[in-house]
């Protein structure tokens, strides 16, 4: 009999990390529909992992801490030439987690640390989708390549020059 796999869309993050677990997994870019945007290519995989850490504070709650990694591609438009580009996607993110929306923001602030907030049940799968996201290229382009040639039909703007 097969095990059941965890459902990435309710994690508990913080049993997760008490046990020091790690968790590997490959998703369809197709089903991240953020990322996959107008993506035709529905075989493009994502594989990706997640690593949980606690770490014994002296006086306090332990820290909760996820390390995730993710690696895989999406095709974009070339914004230089206009045809379909590949772009390799690279995640390495060091996650810390603390109670209440409003210390993780101050504290994300505050410091170099992505510092989120704690929750009962976590989407994970929306995490690994957002780092994601945060990899991608301000302006997609192929490292080198030619703007598109205007149609022989098209000439100037139909302005006299002077």
């Amino acid at each position: 009999m097969k095990a059941k796999s965890p459902d990435v869309r309710r994690w508990d993050i913080a049993g997760f990390a008490a046990q020091g677990a790690t968790f590997e997994a490959q998703t369809q870019v197709q089903t991240l529909a953020r990322l996959a945007g107008d993506d035709a290519q529905g075989d493009t995989l994502v594989l990706w992992r997640v690593q949980g850490e606690q770490r014994e504070r002296l006086g306090g709650l332990p820290t909760v801490r996820l390390h995730l990694t993710a690696q895989g591609g999406v095709v974009r438009t070339c914004q230089r030439c206009l045809e379909p580009v590949r772009l390799k996607l690279d995640v390495d993110r060091r996650l810390r987690f603390v109670r209440g929306e409003a210390t993780a923001a101050r504290l994300d602030a505050e410091g170099d640390e992505d510092v989120l907030a704690l929750e009962p049940v976590f989407d994970l799968l929306t995490l690994v989708e957002d780092e994601l996201l945060l990899a991608l290229p301000v302006i997609a382009m192929h490292a080198a390549c030619d703007p598109p040639m205007p149609a022989a039909d098209q000439g100037d703007d139909g302005r006299d020059a002077k």
